[in-house]
């Protein structure tokens, strides 16, 4: 597979950056030597079979691998992803995990009632404890709908709001 960066179709944000040019033209040209040498590597067939699998792999997958170097909006790794998902981790070791099956809906519930918060750049944080202020002595099941972005005009106000410098989840 030839990498290459001219002829794209991206051009907001970095994409049109002559620097991230440069930058993203001396990647695709020492991918593009890695790639040499591991298929040379492969080809001599002098390597363990551990090896000679690995980089059978890597070439197997080496068009989704550099992928990010075609598209500027494809991030390198996946920490963002990693990071969202570090909540639900956390919420399972404090739940009793998934061991019981009621805390396992718990975990679904809550997990989905945050990130609709944070879609609609609401404060999880600051919801949650008006939730829990409001809530705190009543002994039926309270009602969410108040809380949720479509049910209730009063979540626009600006206590709730995310700040403007946080990246919402997708």
């Amino acid at each position: 597979m030839q990498l290459t960066t001219k002829g794209s179709n991206f051009r907001g944000g970095k994409c049109s950056d002559s620097q991230w040019q440069k930058i993203n033209e001396e990647l695709v040209s020492l991918l593009e030597k890695f790639q040499k040498e591991f298929k040379r590597e492969i080809s001599q067939n002098k390597l363990d079979n551990i090896q000679l699998k690995i980089l059978r792999s890597l070439n197997k997958h080496w068009a989704g691998l550099t992928l990010f170097a075609s598209d500027c909006r494809i991030p390198m790794d996946n920490n963002r992803a990693e990071r969202l998902l570090r909540g639900a981790v956390n919420l399972r070791k404090n739940s009793n995990g998934s061991g019981a099956a009621w805390s396992g809906q718990l975990a679904a519930k809550v997990l989905t009632l945050f990130h609709t918060w944070l879609i609609n750049g609401l404060n999880p944080e600051a919801l949650m404890e008006a939730f829990l202020d409001d809530n705190s002595m009543n002994c039926p099941a309270p009602d969410l709908k108040q809380y949720l972005p479509g049910e209730c005009p009063q979540l626009e106000k600006k206590e709730f709001a995310l700040p403007a410098s946080y990246k919402r989840p997708a």
